[in-house]
């Protein structure tokens, strides 16, 4: 297995509507997009007018999932939800093929956006991620990576996509 990030193009927007369409996905990223909204979206971020990095993941040349990263200053008020300081950088992944989940994909693809983030800032910069309590999955992906739990917050605070319930706090330095 041989995992990679490539920047996300306007070719990769299929592979996301499928993914964001699966029911392993749909449970933790609530989101209906057809190929308009996935290009309404992701189009700003990929043309650099918002600052979210868009990337792909890929298994041996087969695209399984996304991942972005951002400074959490960019999108205040859910920083503010989440209780996450300012400076603090952020990500999100989703393994889109069900035959690349339980295989340490995930585990790989959080290391090397770590590893990007690390190129562009310093060391030591606080990475916090939030996923749901309950998605043990994800959970364990970041305590494999180093993150400790630092927080519970109740309620809907994860963004639009977010399905309701406990969001489990994680950080760690870069």
């Amino acid at each position: 297995m041989t995992i990679s990030l490539q920047l996300m193009t306007v070719e990769d927007y299929p592979d996301v509507v499928r993914w964001l369409a699966r029911p392993h996905v749909r449970r933790w990223w609530q989101l209906d997009y057809d190929l308009a909204a996935v290009a309404a979206k992701y189009g700003p971020r990929l043309r650099g007018e918002e600052p979210t990095r868009m990337l792909v993941i890929d298994d041996d040349g087969t695209s399984v999932g996304l991942t972005q990263w951002y400074r959490w200053d960019d999108y205040a008020e859910d920083r503010d939800n989440y209780g996450i300081g300012a400076g603090e950088l952020g990500m999100d992944y989703a393994i889109g093929l069900l035959s690349a989940c339980e295989r340490g994909v995930g585990t790989q693809v959080v290391a090397q956006v770590l590893d990007a983030m690390r190129e562009v800032h310093p060391c030591g910069t606080p990475v916090t991620v939030p996923p749901q309590a309950t998605n043990a999955a994800s959970c364990r992906v970041l305590e494999k990576n180093a993150f400790v739990q630092v927080a519970t917050r109740q309620g809907r605070q994860r963004r639009e996509h977010a399905p309701e319930g406990p969001v489990a706090v994680y950080r760690r330095p870069l």
